[in-house]
C-alpha cells in the first residue's frame, strides 16, 4: 500500500477526476468497499448493528455510503450526524430509503441517544474528522468531541471501532493528535495511508491499517511515482519463497553466519535458528570455541567452524558455497573480531561480491571503524540493520535527531551508502539506494528486549539465502518479526515477560498464518 502526504492524495484524486473517475465516483467506491469489508469481516456479529459517527467532510460521506451498503445487506444501520450536512445530501436520503436511521446531534444535546446505542455490541465507524484536520480544535468542536469520546471510552468493550481514512483528531501531515482523538482498532485508509498516521504519537491510535479501493483508473502517474510503501500481508505472502515438494536442502540455500562470543553466546542461537525458521536449507556458523561448547548440542542442525581453525583457503571455500552471509550478532568489539570482520568483508569483495551480506549489531560498529568503508565495499550487496543507537554511531547524528524523522534519515543514508538500510524500532523503515522505502506498521514492546534484533537478522539472512532480493528479504522479515512479537504477547497474556526466544518460537506460526490465512 502506498504511503502519501495529504497534498499528494489530493493531487492523485484530482488527476483521477480529470481522467474520468469523478470525485463522486471515488467517494461512492470508497464507501461501498468499506461496507463490503465490514460485512466480510464482522457479519458474525450477533445483532448486526453498525453506527456511523458522521462529520461534514468526505469521510462522513464515505461513512454514509458504507452504512447504506450495510443496510441493504441486513445490518441495522444508524447514522449519528455529529456535524451538520446539507439537507439535500443524497447519501442521507439513500440511507433513509434503504431502511437506515438518521439521528441528528441537535436532537440529542445530552448524547442520551448515543449512549443508549453504544450500550449494544456494535461496529462503530468514525467519520467525524478527516485527513484535513489541523490542531487546535475550535472550542465548540472540542467540547463536542470531549463528550463523545467520554461515552466511547466508557463503552469501548462493546465496540469494534473503525476509523474512516483517519481516526478523528489526528493531523495526517505532522502525526500530532488532539486531546480528544478517537483510538481505532482498524483504520480503513482510502487507497493509500497518509504519512502522518505512521508518525508518533498518531501511530498509537490507528490500530490495524486496511486499504480500501476507491476505484482509481490505471496509470495514475502521481500514485505510481510515490516512493514510499506500507508492507502488508499480501505483499509478504506474494514474496515468501516457494517450496516445491521435489526439492532438497540445496534448493533452499546456505547461510554463513559469523556470530557470538563469550559474553553473547545466545546471539548465535537466536540468529541461526531464525535463519532455519525462514526456510534456509543449511546454516554454517563461524564462532568462538566457547560458543561452540555451549551451543552445539542445542543447535544440532548447524554446521560449526571455530574461527581460529579457519585459514584463508577454507574461508574462501565457505564463502563460495554460501548464498547469504550474516556478520555481527554478539561478536563483541575486540581487536580479534574487528580483524575477522575486515578479513571476511575483503574476501567477499574479492571472490563473491554479489552475495547478500547482512551486517548487524557489533558488525555495524566494526564497519563504521573501517576507513572509507562506503567506497571500499560499494560493490557489495549489504543490508545494514541498525537500531537508532547504532544508526547514531554510523551517522554521527543523535538518537533524537534520527527518531525525529526516521523515514527521511533511512532514505538519506541508504542513498549515501549505496546499500539497503533496515532502521529498526517502532515502525521499522527499510530504505533502498534508489530512494524508495517501505514501512512496517508495528510498534510493540515485545521487541524491546535483548536478542530480538538477532532474530530479525537471522530471518533476513535465511530469506536472502533462498533467493529473495536483499530489500524484499528485509521487508518480509521485518513484517514477520513484528507479527511474531505481537503473537508472543497474545500467547503470554501480557507484555512484560516476553523474551527473544518467545519471539523466535512464534515465527513458524506467523509463516503458517500467512500461507494459510488461519488466525492464531
Amino acid at each position: 500500500m502506498k504511503v502519501v502526504t495529504v497534498s499528494e492524495m489530493r493531487e492523485i484524486e484530482r488527476i483521477a477526476d480529470i481522467n474520468g473517475c469523478s470525485y463522486t465516483a471515488m467517494l461512492e467506491n470508497a464507501g461501498t468497499n468499506l461496507g463490503k469489508w465490514v460485512h466480510r469481516h464482522f457479519s458474525n456479529l450477533k445483532n448486526h448493528l453498525v453506527i456511523g459517527l458522521v462529520g461534514s467532510g468526505n469521510n462522513g460521506g464515505d461513512t454514509l455510503v458504507a452504512l447504506d451498503y450495510l443496510a441493504k445487506n441486513g445490518w441495522i444501520s444508524i447514522a449519528y450526524l455529529v456535524k451538520a450536512r446539507s439537507k439535500d445530501d443524497v447519501y442521507i436520503k439513500l440511507l433513509r430509503k434503504d431502511g437506515g436511521e438518521i439521528i441528528e446531534f441537535d436532537s440529542d444535546p445530552k448524547y442520551l441517544l448515543l449512549l443508549g446505542l453504544l450500550n449494544h455490541n456494535a461496529v462503530l465507524l468514525d467519520g467525524i474528522l478527516g485527513t484535513g484536520f489541523k490542531s487546535p480544535m475550535d472550542s465548540l468542536s472540542a467540547k463536542q468531541m470531549e463528550s463523545i469520546l467520554k461515552i466511547i471510552e466508557a463503552k469501548r468493550n462493546n465496540l469494534i471501532i473503525i476509523a474512516v481514512d483517519t481516526p478523528s483528531g489526528i493531523d495526517c501531515t505532522l502525526g500530532t493528535v488532539s486531546e480528544y482523538v478517537i483510538k481505532a482498532e482498524f483504520t480503513a485508509c482510502m487507497e493509500a495511508v497518509k504519512l502522518g498516521l505512521l508518525r508518533f504519537p498518531a501511530s498509537n491510535y490507528i490500530g490495524e491499517i486496511v486499504r480500501i479501493d476507491i476505484g482509481l483508473p490505471p496509470n495514475n502517474e502521481i500514485l505510481e511515482e510515490i516512493a514510499l510503501e506500507l508492507i502488508d500481508p499480501e505483499f509478504v505472502i506474494c514474496n515468501l519463497p516457494n517450496r516445491p515438494i521435489d526439492s532438497h536442502k540445496g534448493s533452499f540455500g546456505r547461510s554463513l553466519i559469523y556470530a557470538g562470543s563469550e559474553s553473547y553466546v545466545g546471539a548465535t542461537y537466536l540468529c541461526a535458528k531464525a535463519a532455519y525458521y525462514a526456510g534456509v536449507g543449511l546454516v554454517h556458523v563461524f564462532t568462538d570455541n566457547v560458543v561452540y561448547d555451549a551451543l552445539s548440542g542445542n543447535l544440532v542442525e548447524a554446521i560449526w567452524t571455530i574461527n581460529d581453525k579457519c585459514d584463508q583457503t577454507m574461508l574462501e571455500g565457505y564463502i563460495s558455497n554460501a548464498t547469504s552471509i550474516l556478520i555481527g550478532p554478539g561478536i563483541g568489539q575486540t581487536e580479534k573480531s574487528f580483524n575477522f570482520v575486515g578479513g571476511l568483508l575483503n574476501t567477499i569483495r574479492e571472490i563473491k561480491p554479489s552475495i547478500p551480506v547482512i551486517i548487524d549489531a557489533d558488525g555495524l560498529k566494526h564497519l563504521q571503524s573501517i576507513k572509507n568503508w562506503i567506497e571500499l565495499y560499494s560493490s557489495l550487496q549489504m543490508i545494514l540493520t541498525p537500531h537508532p543507537g547504532e544508526m547514531a554511531i554510523l551517522t554521527g547524528k543523535s538518537v533524537s535527531e534520527i527518531q525525529a524523522d526516521r523515514i527521511s534519515t533511512a532514505i538519506h543514508y541508504a542513498k549515501e551508502w549505496h546499500q539497503v538500510v533496515c532502521l529498526k524500532g517502532a515502525n521499522t523503515v527499510i530504505a533502498f539506494p534508489n530512494g524508495w522505502a517501505s514501512i512496517i506498521n508495528a510498534a510493540t514492546s515485545a521487541l524491546a528486549t535483548a536478542g530480538t534484533g538477532d532474530v530479525l537478522a537471522g530471518l533476513i539472512c535465511g530469506f536472502c539465502a533462498q533467493g529473495c532480493k536483499p530489500g524484499i528479504a528485509a521487508e518480509i522479515s521485518a513484517y514477520i518479526h513484528a507479527a511474531a512479537g505481537k503473537l508472543s504477547i497474545n500467547k503470554k497474556g501480557q507484555n512484560a515477560s516476553i523474551i527473544a526466544s518467545d519471539v523466535l518460537e512464534t515465527i513458524p506460526s506467523i509463516i503458517a498464518e500467512l500461507k494459510t490465512g488461519n488466525k492464531n
